[in-house]
Formats: C-alpha cells, structure tokens, sequence
C-alpha cells in the first residue's frame, strides 16, 4: 500500500492503475492510498475506516513506536498558556495535555472580552496582560478540552494580570 499526500497540483505515474490523479479543486489536501484497486480519499470527508487505515499506513499509535520530533505546542506542557480555539473562544490556564489540535486546560478561565494591557493583539495579551477595565474573564473551571488553533505561552506579568481578573457576573 503507498501514500501519496497530494496539494492542488496533477499527479501521474505510468506503472500504476489510476495512473493519472488531478484533485478536482485547491481545497485541503488529497490522499490516495493504492492497495492496486486505488481509493481516493478526500481529507475533508474521511471515514473512520479511511482514517485507521492511514494510521496504519504511518505507524501512528503503533506499540513501541517513537518519534524524534516531539509533538508541537507539547513544550508548554505545565505553563500557563492562553488557547485561541476553533468555535470556543479564547481561554486562559494550564496547558496539561496536548494531542494534535486537542488540549486540555486546568485552573482555566474563559476570557469573554479582551483588551491588551498594551497592544491589540491577543499575543500583546500573553505577553502584557489584561487590561481589567475593558475585560471580562468568567470564572476558573477546574478543566476544559478545547479544540485550539493557537497557544500562546504568558509571560509572569501576563499570568498575575488574567488570574487576578475580577469573575464576570451577567448583567
């Protein structure tokens, strides 16, 4: 069985069945997997059969397997990070675990409404604080699995600044 990770772009081989690939649009990324039947896979709308099988292909989860490169984002394991998500908002806490694009935060608090200390941008956040005046934080949950698309690790004025907010109340 191959693998073939394919971008957008025409594919051809002359000695295999379905020797001509040409992804049908730019969205995302294809896979072929050639078991000499060939089955085309389009990431966006994989199966879970479709999924284990590319497991299989990679070694992924495979006992005893190791990889030289450890997991990105896994060095801020035990810090206090800020995790932008995909549909959750933005959340403030300890990084505990991390496993592709899924974290856990401990001690974690929603930031509903923020404003930089200094600066616009969620990194001034991370690295100048809140601005408490213009920020609400909700209270801390003990933990939180959140879907993230950023993780910003805090600086220590940033840490004092969210985890000493006021608790948002509704109005």
């Amino acid at each position: 069985m191959s693998l073939w990770i394919l971008s957008g772009q025409s594919w051809s081989s002359n000695n295999r069945q379905n020797s001509t690939y040409s992804p049908p649009s730019l969205r995302g990324f294809w896979v072929q997997a050639n078991q000499n039947r060939g089955m085309e896979m389009d990431i966006d709308n994989l199966t879970l059969g479709q999924l284990k099988e590319i497991r299989a292909l990679i070694g992924a989860g495979q006992a005893g397997a190791t990889s030289s490169h450890p997991e990105f984002g896994s060095q801020f394991l035990g810090q206090s990070v800020i995790i932008r998500t995909y549909s959750a908002g933005v959340w403030f806490g300890v990084l505990s675990e991390k496993s592709g694009d899924e974290v856990i935060l401990t001690n974690a608090r929603r930031m509903w409404r923020w404003q930089a200390a200094k600066s616009i941008s969620l990194s001034g956040v991370a690295v100048h604080g809140i601005d408490r005046t213009k920020s609400k934080i909700c209270e801390p949950v003990s933990s939180v699995w959140l879907q993230q698309i950023e993780i910003l690790p805090c600086t220590a004025t940033a840490i004092e600044s969210i985890r000493g907010a006021e608790n948002v109340e509704a109005q």
